[in-house]
């Protein structure tokens, strides 16, 4: 029996660092090529420290039993 779930997964990184986020969620993306992304969202959140970004992945994997 084939079924399916949605899951959410959550990356997050400074500004200036774009490139780290970007790399680790390639490799997420790879490491997890079953996944069908349903949606995903990007937002920068101001703090005194900079501005920091969270990607939200809507995703579906399909577990065999």
């Amino acid at each position: 029996m084939i079924s399916s779930m949605h899951k959410v997964k959550f990356f997050s990184g400074f500004h200036q660092d774009y490139a780290t986020l970007e790399n680790e969620i390639n490799k997420w993306l790879a490491d997890n090529s079953d996944v069908q992304i349903i949606h995903l969202t990007q937002c920068e959140i101001s703090s005194k420290q900079g501005r920091d970004i969270v990607v939200t992945i809507l995703f579906k994997e399909s577990i065999v039993s």
